[in-house]
C-alpha cells in the first residue's frame, strides 16, 4: 500500500500546529522525536503493576481470542523497558467510523517507529471507551448505496433511555437484526461484502454485548498485529487506578484548579477551550444501579448528579472507590490522566477534537503524578482503489481536485464540452435585454411616474424567465453528457461522500467490504502512515 501526503492545506488548523511543531501548542503538548527521547526516560510503573497489568490484559485476551502477536506484546509489558502507544475510541456499531481502523492501524504504525528510534520495546495499545454512556454516538451505521448517497442503519430501536455504560449493554438480538438488515439491502458494496458480514454474525454469540463485540471485531481484524485491545471497565484494571479517584474525590478544588488553570493557558494563546470544567464537578462519574452519575461537590460532601439522597462525605466516596473502584470510571478531562496511571505510555495517537483538550491537561497531569504524553496526529487518509483509481485516471484527475471541490471541475468540463457556448450567449443577451429594455422604459416613463418601477419588475420577471431557460440549456448539456456526470459524482461519492472526510461520513465495514478484512493490517504495515497531514492511501483490492 502507497500512501502520499496531499498537496492541500490541512483543513484542521490545530492539526496542521501540531504537524509543524507550532511553538503555541509545543508547550502545551510534548511532540516530535526530541520529546519522544525525553518521555521515554519517565516510565512510573513498578513491576508489581506491571504483572497485574499484562496477567488482567493476557485474561481479556483470551476471552477476545486475540492473536499471538497481541498476546505475545502482552507478556513484553512485564519487561521494565517497554512503553505503550495508546489510541482509543467508543466501541462503535459492527466498528464504528473509517477513522477508528485509521486510529488502530496508527498506533500499531507509531509503535514500530518509536520502538526503532528508542531501542526498546513500544507496544500499541488500543482502549476502547466502554464506559461511555452515550448510545447515540455509537449506534449509528452508515453505509454507501451503489447509485451513490448512503443509508444509515441503527444499533438500537428504539435507543435505550437512562446512562448505562455502553460497554456491558446486551446487544446480541440487535447486533442479528443490524447484521440482516445490511444483508437484506443493497448498502454496503463490495467484492468482501458477505464476508465481512458473516464475520459480524459469527462473533454475535461469543461476545454478545456492545463492547465485546466491537473488541472481538478489532481483535480479528488486526490478528497479526501487536495491537493490544483494553477494556478500561475491567475490575483488575479498575483496581490498578483506584489511587487516581480517591485522590480526585478527596480534594476535587485541586482537580477544578488545575482544570481552570489549563483553560486559562489554552486561552491565553487566543485559542478556544474545547471541554469547559463545569462548576462542582468532580471529573468522577459513579455507577450506581447501573446508570453513572457525576459525582458533584456541595460544601464538605459529594453529591451524585440526580441522586440527592446519595449525598455522603468526601472521605466516604473516596473509601468507595478504593473498596469497589469498578464502580468509578473518569469524565473525559481525567480519562488521560487514568490511562497515564494505569499504563507505561509513551504517546498516544488523537484525532483534530481529542489534540483540542489534550491542550488543556498539562497541569492535570502534573497534579496526579503522570508523566504528559507525546502526542501523534490520528492518520487521515482517503482511500483509493478499484472503481476510484479507475475514474481518476480516465478523467484526468488527482486525489486534490475531487477534494478541493469536484463540483467545480465538473462544471468546468461541461464547459469545454458545449458547443454552443450558453455562459457567453445568454451574457450577451441579458446585455442586450438591459440596454433595450431601459431605452423602453425611458420613452414610456413620462407617461407616468410609476412607469419606472413597474419597469424594473418586468425586466426581473423577463430575466428570471431567461435564467428558466439557461437552467433547461445546462440540464439538456448534461443529459447529453450524463456518462460524465455519473463519472464525476461517483469519484465525488468515493473520495468525498457529500463533501465530507471520507473516514469520518461512513462506517469502517464499507471499506472492508471494498477492499478485503485485512485492510487494517495492511494500512497498520505502512511507515508512511506516520507521515502527519490528510494523505491518500492507494488500496489493492483483498484477492
Amino acid at each position: 500500500m502507497h500512501l502520499r501526503a496531499l498537496s492541500l492545506p490541512d483543513p484542521d488548523p490545530w492539526m496542521a500546529a501540531l504537524a509543524v511543531g507550532a511553538d503555541w501548542l509545543r508547550a502545551r503538548l510534548p511532540y516530535g522525536d526530541a520529546d519522544l527521547a525525553r518521555r521515554a526516560e519517565m516510565d512510573h510503573l513498578d513491576p508489581g503493576r506491571r504483572r497485574a497489568l499484562a496477567d488482567a490484559l493476557a485474561a481479556q485476551a483470551a476471552q477476545l481470542g486475540a492473536g499471538e502477536a497481541s498476546r505475545a506484546a502482552i507478556e513484553r509489558l512485564r519487561d521494565p523497558r517497554t512503553l505503550v502507544v495508546v489510541a482509543g475510541q467508543q466501541a462503535g456499531a459492527l466498528g464504528g467510523p473509517g477513522y477508528t481502523l485509521l486510529k488502530a492501524a496508527g498506533a500499531v504504525a507509531y509503535a514500530r517507529r518509536a520502538q526503532a528510534l528508542l531501542g526498546r520495546p513500544v507496544v500499541p495499545v488500543f482502549w476502547t471507551a466502554t464506559e461511555d454512556h452515550d448510545v447515540g454516538e455509537i449506534q449509528r451505521l452508515r453505509l454507501p448505496l451503489p447509485g451513490g448517497g448512503h443509508r444509515d442503519f441503527h444499533l438500537f430501536q428504539p435507543v435505550p433511555a437512562g446512562r448505562r455504560p455502553v460497554g456491558p449493554m446486551e446487544a446480541g438480538d440487535a447486533l442479528r437484526r443490524l447484521v440482516r438488515e445490511v444483508r437484506e439491502s443493497p448498502a454496503m458494496p463490495g467484492a468482501h461484502r458477505q464476508e465481512v458480514l458473516d464475520l459480524a454474525e459469527g462473533l454475535i454469540d461469543g461476545h454478545p454485548t456492545v463492547g465485546g463485540h466491537f473488541m472481538a471485531l478489532m481483535a480479528r481484524l488486526f490478528a497479526s498485529t501487536p495491537l493490544v485491545l483494553l477494556d478500561p471497565m475491567d475490575e483488575a484494571l479498575r483496581r490498578l487506578v483506584a489511587d487516581v479517584f480517591e485522590r480526585a474525590l478527596l480534594d476535587p478544588e485541586a482537580v477544578a484548579a488545575a482544570a481552570r488553570a489549563g483553560e486559562r493557558a489554552v486561552a491565553a494563546v487566543g485559542r478556544e477551550v474545547q471541554v469547559p470544567w463545569q462548576e462542582r464537578e468532580t471529573g468522577v462519574f459513579a455507577l450506581l444501579d447501573g446508570e453513572r452519575h457525576m459525582l458533584e461537590v456541595e460544601g464538605a460532601d459529594l453529591v451524585p448528579r440526580g441522586l440527592p439522597g446519595e449525598r455522603a462525605a468526601r472521605a466516604a466516596w473516596a473509601e468507595r472507590a478504593r473498596r469497589t473502584p469498578a464502580a468509578f470510571s473518569s469524565a473525559v478531562h481525567l480519562r488521560p490522566v487514568v490511562q497515564g496511571a494505569l499504563l507505561p505510555v509513551l504517546g498516544v495517537v488523537l484525532g483534530p477534537g481529542e489534540v483540542r483538550y489534550h491542550a488543556q491537561l498539562r497541569e492535570l497531569f502534573e497534579l496526579f503524578d503522570v508523566p504528559v504524553p507525546v502526542v501523534w496526529p490520528r492518520p487521515r487518509a482517503v482511500l483509493v482503489g478499484g472503481t476510484a483509481r479507475r475514474l481518476l485516471t480516465r478523467l484526468g484527475l488527482e486525489v486534490e481536485d475531487v477534494l478541493g471541490g469536484w463540483q467545480a471541475r465538473l462544471e468546468a468540463a461541461l464547459a469545454a464540452r458545449d458547443t454552443v457556448g450558453i455562459e457567453a450567449a445568454f451574457t450577451r443577451f441579458d446585455a442586450r435585454l438591459a440596454a433595450a429594455h431601459g431605452e423602453l422604459v425611458a420613452t414610456v416613463a413620462p407617461l407616468g411616474r410609476d412607469l419606472v418601477e413597474l419597469g424594473e419588475k418586468n425586466l426581473r420577471r423577463m430575466r428570471d424567465e431567461a435564467a428558466w431557460l439557461r437552467s433547461k440549456a445546462e440540464q439538456a448539456l448534461r443529459q447529453g453528457n450524463d456518462t460524465l456526470v455519473r463519472q464525476y459524482r461517483t469519484v465525488g461519492e468515493h473520495l468525498a461522500p457529500e463533501s465530507g472526510p471520507q473516514d469520518r461520513h461512513l462506517s469502517f465495514v464499507a471499506f472492508l467490504a471494498q477492499y478485503g478484512l485485512d485492510l487494517g493490517e495492511r494500512l497498520a504495515a505502512s511507515d508512511d502512515l506516520c507521515q502527519g497531514g490528510v494523505m491518500a492511501a492507494e488500496v489493492v483490492d483483498a484477492p
